[in-house]
């Protein structure tokens, strides 16, 4: 398990990363949509060992006619039923309510989700860090794992 501050840290960064394109959320069918994080990302988020591959993937979604506690109810929704990932943190980012995140754990991945309350809906932004990909690019910078 991440310790305590790397969450946080991840969090944060997340949160700036996300909230700086939110006039951009994507307004279409509930699918979601994954939009390449770097260069050399599958982006059919199948795991590659190749030097490419990318450390995080972001997804979005528009949620229309949905309120920001009925975003939250069917994100958590829906990691309860893949089975795969524990929760490890959810919470308010805003005093007035109106921006909703979690974190969740996966075997090697962590993932942080924003749900942003917008004018007759909500937008659900996710944001996966894989850990096997983060040591393959340390790797190929020099720095070595402990």
């Amino acid at each position: 398990m991440l310790p305590l501050a790397s969450i946080l840290v991840l969090a944060v960064l997340a949160a700036v990363v996300l909230l700086r394109g939110q006039g951009h959320a994507y307004r279409g069918d509930l699918s979601e949509t994954t939009v390449s994080a770097t260069e050399g990302e599958d982006p059919t988020g199948g795991e590659s060992d190749s030097a490419g591959a990318s450390s995080s993937a972001e997804t979005s979604q528009y949620l229309p006619g949905v309120d920001l506690e009925g975003g939250a109810r069917s994100v958590l929704q829906g990691y309860m039923d893949s089975k795969d990932c524990a929760l490890a943190r959810h919470g308010y980012l805003d005093l007035g309510g109106r921006v909703w995140s979690c974190v969740v754990q996966g075997d090697g991945w962590s993932e942080v989700c924003l749900v942003v309350e917008r004018e007759g809906g909500c937008s659900v932004r996710r944001v996966r860090f894989d850990g096997r990909a983060w040591c393959a690019e340390l790797g190929a910078m020099g720095v070595e794992r402990k």
